[in-house]
């Protein structure tokens, strides 16, 4: 019995070693916006644990191209130990905070250039606005189908300024609008789709 009595206590304290809990991350780091159009303002926060009111943290910024990140602003933190930025990327860009040793998750804010498309008399003109040009670029000017699909119609090259086009629909109502795929919107940024139209022919 004194044998049993000495092993018990070793089999719960083997057994608690190995279910213990890892530490959590004491410094964190999120967004609510992960994928931005160009032009918008993206909120930063994140939380820092064990620390008094009033610490400061340093926000670390790299854009798509960049080796290394650069420090763009210092946070301060309130009693529950949260902080919060905003600022508007010009493309995708990786995000750190830092405090000393402890570095957060990197966090990467992805952004789709602006694209629009208008219409003015019988014309319509199509453009993507971001931190460079898409001159010579193209779009896919969509319209889309009684079931709900897009079909691209036709093939437009961007220019700046926009140049005017047409594309053959058909008689009624038609909803359209431009798309921009992947590999035209190019390094840094993601494909996007402009707000449809409702054309009458």
């Amino acid at each position: 019995m004194r044998t049993l009595a000495l092993t018990i206590p070793l089999v719960v304290a083997a057994l608690g070693a190995v279910s213990a809990p890892s530490q959590p991350t004491p410094l964190t780091i999120r967004s609510a916006e992960p994928v931005v159009t160009y032009g918008e303002v993206v909120h930063i926060s994140g939380l820092l644990g064990g620390r008094p009111e009033g610490t400061q943290v340093t926000l670390y910024l790299r854009r798509h191209g960049e080796s290394t990140f650069s420090p763009v602003s210092v946070v301060v933190t309130d009693e529950r130990g949260a902080w919060s930025f905003a600022f508007e990327p010009t493309m995708r860009s990786s995000i750190e905070a830092r405090l000393g040793g402890l570095t957060s998750p990197t966090l990467t804010v992805r952004v789709r250039p602006r694209l629009t498309l208008k219409r003015r008399g019988e014309g319509l003109f199509a453009r993507a606005v971001a931190a460079r040009s898409f001159r010579g670029r193209h779009v896919w000017f969509q319209r889309r189908s009684s079931r709900g699909v897009w079909r691209s119609v036709a093939r437009v090259v961007l220019d700046d300024p926009p140049r005017r086009f047409q594309a053959g629909l058909p008689r009624g109502v038609s909803r359209v609008r431009v798309s921009l795929p992947r590999g035209q919107a190019g390094p840094g940024y993601e494909p996007a789709v402009s707000r449809s139209l409702l054309l009458r022919r």
